[in-house]
């Protein structure tokens, strides 16, 4: 056993050697940290790690991942929300949108998006780009409350950007972009 310069540990094994890099700066997490399906996102919150993937949402506490209860499904998106005195963590998923704390979940309706954005104008409400067009829900006395979806918009949403006129540019898969400037009344 001995360290090279590159700090890395060299083992003598029974039938030649190995080379273990613990100076690396890359870690792992997978399965055997509890991580199960195809991740689609990922966000730190309040110091935890919440990872979005093809089975659920996964919450990285105390160096093992733990299935957030309610959510096994689908999940696309996870959106922190900055309210004025908390951060919440959402997370969109093919059985609704949920509101995520630790490992436990609470529904908050059964529409869902590809795509979560909280609006720089109106920083109590979240787009929601859908398969079909676009809605949002807004946090008002600590309860989400649905608004409908918008009208002419029947594209699938996958990603919502907002310039800083409040403008919302839509990114659609195959039909390129779709810009909605808002009156300004």
């Amino acid at each position: 056993v001995g360290v090279d310069s590159h700090h890395d540990l060299w083992i003598t094994l029974g039938k030649g050697i190995s080379r273990a890099e613990i100076s690396s700066p890359l870690t792992s997490l997978n399965e055997a940290q509890g991580l199960n399906g195809f991740v689609q996102d990922i966000i730190k919150v309040k110091n935890t790690l919440y990872v979005a993937t093809s089975l659920g949402v996964y919450a990285f506490i105390n160096n093992q991942f733990l299935a957030v209860e309610g959510i096994n499904s689908h999940t696309w998106s996870l959106k922190k929300f900055i309210t004025g005195n908390d951060t919440l963590l959402l997370a969109s998923a093919e059985n609704g949108l949920f509101e995520v704390n630790n490992n436990k979940s609470k529904f908050i309706q059964a529409e869902y998006g590809f795509a979560l954005h909280q609006s720089k104008i109106n920083p109590n409400r979240i787009y929601m780009g859908m398969n079909d067009g676009l809605t949002s829900i807004k946090y008002e006395n600590k309860k989400w409350i649905y608004e409908d979806y918008f009208n002419g918009i029947d594209y699938k949403i996958k990603n919502i950007e907002e310039d800083k006129k409040g403008n919302l540019w839509l990114a659609t898969p195959v039909d390129g972009l779709i810009k909605i400037i808002f009156n300004q009344n």
